[in-house]
């Protein structure tokens, strides 16, 4: 059976859904994951988006910029 689930993933979440702590963990995980990308589109108060790009930009020749090289908005 263990051989079975792991070459199967079907199987495997199926047997997830039986169970009702996973079941409880990956909703809550995926709540979380909702909350989270929705709070992304929330502006912060005070913080002037154009400054913070402009720092950014001026960064660019240091270790931030090696760093900003590896987001996904570069």
């Amino acid at each position: 059976m263990a051989n079975y689930a792991l070459s199967n993933p079907a199987a495997t979440l199926a047997q997830a859904g039986r169970l009702g702590e996973i079941r409880g963990r990956l909703v809550f995980l995926i709540l979380a994951l909702v909350v989270y990308r929705a709070g992304t589109f929330i502006p912060v108060p005070g913080i002037n988006p154009d400054a913070v790009a402009r720092y950014f930009n001026d960064q660019s020749n240091t270790i931030l910029g090696v760093v900003n090289m590896f987001s996904p908005w570069a």
